[in-house]
């Protein structure tokens, strides 16, 4: 990286002949702060430390669950690409970002939010800064694998609608209106086959509606996530620039 932006001191102005002398009045550049500049556009080539399930959506934002976006840790691993063909030493940084997952692209979005650096001294510095990560291909986000766990929950829902519509169908008392040739056969009670099976039925039926209804709000609160393994190589590119007060290493 450039040295630090000092204010030159002035120079000494000539006596006029024979006139009054001028008062030199030297400044001191060890008064003046120096100034560093992480600029927008920098390019920070980092490393994955951290895989992440990056959670892309799904049924849980239509019911107004949205997704948390998930922390993923990065190290910087090479000197920061400034403008106009300048470096800078950021070797070994950490950057801290956090990701959504993209159904449409297949790829977790990372959005950056600070980088911390030890320095040579041991004094620990902590900074936010703004920034995307892209990826091997030089698009915005990293390609992952899409996974969907909502068919499986899906699956037992149907299945336990299927068992609740066979119970139905086996309670014999839901046949419609039976007509007695005689008032005795009228009053006789059923026989306890009937009634143990319309108990059974009809007891199967009731946990299988429940179930099905437990297994439907489970899917409801599932969402599709977009997985990427950890030591993944990207590049971590600075979209809004910060003055440092010192430099990183």
């Amino acid at each position: 990286m450039a040295g630090p932006l000092v204010a030159p001191a002035p120079a000494k102005a000539a006596p006029a002949g024979g006139g009054t002398k001028l008062r030199v009045i030297e400044a001191d550049a060890r008064a003046i702060p120096a100034k560093y500049w992480l600029p927008m556009g920098a390019i920070l080539p980092v490393r994955l430390l951290s895989g992440v399930d990056a959670p892309a959506g799904g049924a849980g934002v239509a019911s107004g669950m949205a997704a948390q976006p998930h922390p993923v840790l990065m190290q910087v691993m090479d000197l920061a690409k400034l403008p106009n063909e300048t470096t800078m030493d950021a070797t070994g940084c950490f950057a801290l970002g956090e990701s959504l997952g993209d159904i449409s692209t297949e790829r977790a979005m990372i959005r950056v939010v600070g980088v911390s650096c030890v320095k040579g001294d041991g004094v620990a510095v902590d900074m936010p800064v703004k920034g995307v990560v892209t990826g091997e291909d030089g698009k915005v986000g990293l390609r992952g694998r899409m996974v969907i766990r909502e068919s499986a929950m899906l699956a037992r829902t149907l299945l336990t609608g299927f068992v609740s519509g066979v119970a139905r169908a086996f309670m014999p008392f839901q046949m419609g209106l039976f007509v007695a040739p005689s008032l005795g056969q009228a009053l006789e009670p059923p026989p306890m086959s009937n009634v143990a099976l319309a108990g059974m039925a009809g007891g199967m039926n009731q946990a299988a509606q429940m179930l099905a209804q437990h297994y439907a709000q489970m899917a409801a609160r599932i969402y599709p996530v977009i997985e990427v393994d950890a030591g993944r190589w990207a590049d971590l590119i600075v979209t809004e620039g910060r003055e440092l007060k010192e430099p990183l290493r």
